[in-house]
């Protein structure tokens, strides 16, 4: 798969929650692996991880790490809940 084909599918959590999209990757420059995806969160999904939404025109967007994905396809699942990632991934 593409870069560009995998920017804007939906990330799916362990709950079957949408938990937003993915806005970007992070690749390992050395190795040239895939580290993490970086996901722009839905409204439902901020509060559930520890965030707080943005007051204004804005989004939380956080890095999930590669390890923890369990598939690409039409949508990248995700092997842990909105709740259970909150401890997992940090904040762009």
């Amino acid at each position: 798969m593409r870069i560009d084909q995998l920017i804007g599918k939906p990330v799916i959590g362990a709950r079957a929650q949408v938990l937003g999209e993915v806005c970007d990757i992070e690749i390992n420059e050395k190795t040239m692996k895939l580290v993490s995806i970086c996901v722009k969160l839905n409204d439902d999904a901020i509060e559930p991880m520890g965030f707080k939404k943005p007051r204004l025109r804005g989004s939380v967007r956080v890095d999930i790490p590669i390890d923890i994905i369990k598939a690409i396809g039409d949508v990248v699942n995700v092997d842990k809940s909105a709740d259970e990632l909150g401890t997992i991934v940090k904040r762009r």
